[in-house]
């Protein structure tokens, strides 16, 4: 079974998993305006209200059913788009901004990550920003691991394993320059989720195209 299909095989119980959005995604959207992508939004939790419309990509379509759910209970202006984050189907410079939150890590290959923060820069505006978020390779998940297949028990109650690579920070500075991205700003201490702080080990970068 590929990350497709276990990705829509536990969208179920996920949507129940991840629902309230990252605080600091709630800060960095608040005054965002116009075309906001949501690269790999998964579920949609972390749609939030903008002066402007979301275009959220996954290559799941159940996840993006829930995304779907998510922004009208919501009133968010969202566009679900199924697309492969390494091939995104808009032209270049189309977006004032961006979150990808999550996403990155859970590319199986190493050409394949590069080449998803490559399309993110190619679809954003000159000057546009982005929110980026990734596992941390010092999380005590980790475990010195720089690589993982994690279970997640499915509502048929067998474990689907999920692919996670654990980025370091210099690693993942690394990747977005090469991208053509600079760096704006770097979070980690305070990084938290507003419903149980599971992404507080995670690395959250903000990044600006040239």
């Amino acid at each position: 079974m590929n990350q497709k299909e276990i990705w829509d095989k536990i969208a179920d119980k996920w949507a129940e998993y991840r629902e309230e959005p990252v605080g600091e995604v709630i800060d960095f959207l608040k005054n965002k305006k116009g075309n906001v992508l949501d690269l790999g939004c998964g579920n949609g939790r972390n749609l939030c209200p903008i002066k402007g419309k979301i275009y959220g990509t996954d290559f799941s379509d159940s996840q993006l059913n829930y995304a779907v759910k998510k922004a009208v209970e919501r009133g968010i202006d969202f566009e679900p788009v199924i697309a492969d984050c390494c091939s995104l189907p808009f032209s270049d410079n189309f977006f004032d901004s961006a979150i990808c939150i999550s996403t990155i890590h859970c590319i199986d290959e190493e050409e394949k990550r590069k080449k998803a923060v490559e399309e993110l820069q190619r679809v954003l505006k000159p000057g546009a920003e982005a929110m980026i978020s990734v596992w941390n390779k010092e999380r005590e998940i980790s475990k010195g691991k720089k690589e993982e297949m994690l279970g997640f028990i499915a509502v048929d109650g067998k474990s689907y394993k999920r692919y996670y690579y654990y980025f370091s920070e210099e690693e993942l500075i690394a990747l977005l320059k090469s991208a053509g991205f600079n760096v704006a700003a770097v979070l980690r201490s305070d990084y938290r989720a507003v419903d149980s702080g599971h992404l507080r080990h995670n690395i959250a970068v903000i990044v600006r195209k040239n």
